[in-house]
C-alpha cells in the first residue's frame, strides 16, 4: 500500500532534489523515498555498531565514552536539521 505524506522543504532545497531526479531520469518521489531507504538503513547499522561496541567495553576502551558524544551530537544534529525544515 502507499501512502502520501506532505513534507515541506525549502524551496532551495527543492531545486536541488528536482534537479537530481531529472538528471537521473526519474521522479521526485522515487528519489527521496531512496534517500530516506538509505538513512534508515544507515541508521540502522550505526545504532547497530554503538550495541556492539558498548557491549565489550574492555576491548574497545574510551572508544564507548566518544560514540555515546557521537551519536548525541548527530541526533542533536538530525533534530536541528528537521527544525530548519518546518
Amino acid at each position: 500500500m502507499v501512502i502520501k505524506v506532505l513534507v515541506s522543504l525549502p524551496q532551495e532545497f527543492l531545486e536541488d532534489v528536482d534537479r537530481i531526479a531529472a538528471e537521473e531520469h526519474r521522479s521526485r518521489s522515487e528519489l527521496i523515498r531512496e534517500a530516506l531507504r538509505g538513512y534508515l538503513e544507515t541508521r540502522q547499522i550505526r545504532k547497530l555498531h554503538l550495541r556492539q561496541v558498548a557491549e565489550r567495553p574492555a576491548l574497545y576502551g574510551d572508544l564507548v565514552a566518544e560514540f555515546d558524544a557521537w551519536d548525541a551530537a548527530s541526533d542533536e544534529a538530525l533534530i536541528n536539521f528537521e527544525k530548519r525544515l518546518d
